[in-house]
């Protein structure tokens, strides 16, 4: 599998959720995650945005070493985030991971949220901070813990409807999730694998870090 992290600004993930690396992933710095992209010791493969939050020093080291750098206007009609989903996907990857989408902004961060649901993403998603990761799903995952693990299932953007789960205490089969119901937070593994599957629509599937 093919995998871009994808390192925004905001509040990054604790060190044990960092994905394990092989060494050929593409790495996306955004903006300014470019500094937190050089704290947790990972070489871009591009650095992109427009650039108004990357610190010059960082933008310095990465002109240096010959890393790519992509800069859009200021006045655009995406988000940074939203850019460097898109250039990772039209890379073809198979999966995205994105670092640091939380932070002090909630616009900031209800826009985050809009932007790693695009449905238009050939690419899986998943989106890792301090709170936990979340999962985003069009069709169908499969996912692993312990027994125990709290899992949430939250519709995003409009009811989610023919949801089915397997491996959790409190089943769903055929169930239709609202978007402003909290129907599906806070349930469990029952088993070392689950499965959840959404007929229409989009739910996150979280795995927090704690209660």
């Amino acid at each position: 599998m093919s995998t871009a992290i994808v390192i925004a600004s905001g509040s990054p993930p604790l060190t044990s959720q960092l994905p394990s690396m092989s060494g050929d992933e593409l790495i996306v710095a955004v903006d300014g995650g470019l500094s937190a992209t050089r704290a947790l010791g990972f070489v871009p493969t591009v650095v992109l945005g427009d650039l108004d939050s990357a610190q010059r020093e960082d933008l310095d080291w990465a002109d240096s070493i010959g890393v790519d750098i992509v800069r859009f206007p200021t006045d655009k009609d995406s988000t940074d985030l939203a850019l460097a989903l898109r250039w990772a996907d039209e890379r073809a990857v198979d999966h995205i991971v994105v670092l640091g989408a939380g932070g002090r902004r909630i616009d900031h961060q209800f826009g985050n949220w809009a932007v790693v649901a695009d449905p238009d993403l050939n690419a899986s998603v998943e989106v890792r901070d301090a709170g936990g990761t979340t999962y985003v799903v069009h069709s169908e995952l499969t996912i692993s813990g312990s027994v125990g693990d709290t899992i949430s299932v939250i519709a995003w953007g409009g009811p989610a409807r023919g949801v089915r789960t397997s491996g959790l205490r409190w089943e769903l089969d055929d169930a239709e999730l609202s978007p402003t119901s909290s129907l599906g937070v806070s349930n469990e593994l029952i088993a070392a694998t689950a499965s959840i599957a959404v007929a229409e629509g989009i739910l996150f599937v979280i795995v927090p870090t704690g209660d």
